[in-house]
């Protein structure tokens, strides 16, 4: 389970790099960015929602192969990642849910940066949000970032 925490906080940490806050109630009349990535059973792609630099809102779908996390049923699955759901619960501005599959686990996390409790999110293990993110991170940073951390354009 070690390097399965490792793997898991990783991605985490690579899908909220580009957390950025201004204004936005829908996704019509917005651009969208997509970014993806797949390494040792972990598929994760990002949609970035943004009007010209500003990113508003962020989908993260990600699928994570049962052997990644040392499990082989969804049973195992669930167990293995409980904690982690359990600590999107209740934040304001994040809706996340996974769906077990006969091999995989399928997650969507949905951050909406008008509604997002910044600090509570802040708390979530293996999340990195600036301080000053409630002012906005321009897409632009955002596509370097995931491009640094190896992210593709789809």
């Amino acid at each position: 389970m070690g390097e399965y925490m490792k793997n898991i906080k990783k991605i985490l940490i690579i899908l909220m790099l580009s957390f950025a806050l201004v204004a936005c109630e829908s996704n019509k009349n917005l651009e969208k960015t997509i970014y993806f990535i797949e390494n040792k059973g972990i598929k994760s792609e990002i949609i970035l929602y943004h009007d010209k630099d500003n990113v508003l809102k962020q989908t993260n779908n990600n699928e994570i192969l049962y052997s990644v996390m040392d499990v082989d049923s969804k049973k195992g699955a669930e167990e293995a990642l409980k904690y982690s759901s359990d600590e999107y619960k209740g934040v304001k501005g994040i809706e996340q849910s996974i769906e077990y599959k006969d091999d995989k686990a399928v997650e969507t996390i949905e951050i909406n940066y008008s509604k997002l409790d910044f600090e509570e999110a802040r708390n979530i293990a293996g999340l990195r949000i600036d301080k000053n993110a409630e002012q906005g991170i321009s897409l632009k940073k955002s596509i370097d970032t995931l491009e640094q951390q190896g992210f593709t354009k789809k």
